[in-house]
């Protein structure tokens, strides 16, 4: 699961199984030159209105959605190959 937390910025974490990796996809470049913690956090929502806000929301998590998917299930895959053999401390 990739949740996006949508507050005074972005929070964003990949969640399986009993794993937690968080992101940075607040910083990641979004419009013409800013981030997409621009659009879709407090500013955002503040500079776009509520309306256009929640078009913005949808459209950033449509496109993450399409260019992460594939990233995280091989991250996913990987992480699974290295369990059996991890140690915990």
């Amino acid at each position: 699961m990739l949740f996006l937390g949508l507050g005074t910025g972005l929070g964003s974490t990949l969640i399986w199984e009993t794993n937690v990796l968080p992101l940075e996809l607040g910083d990641l470049p979004y419009g013409s030159g800013d981030t997409i913690e621009d659009y879709l956090g407090k500013i955002g929502n503040e500079q776009l209105g509520e309306k256009e806000w929640k078009r913005e929301v949808l459209r950033a998590v449509l496109l993450l959605r399409s260019r992460l998917l594939p990233i995280m299930s091989f991250l996913v895959a990987e992480c699974e190959e290295v369990r059996p053999t991890a140690e915990r401390n």
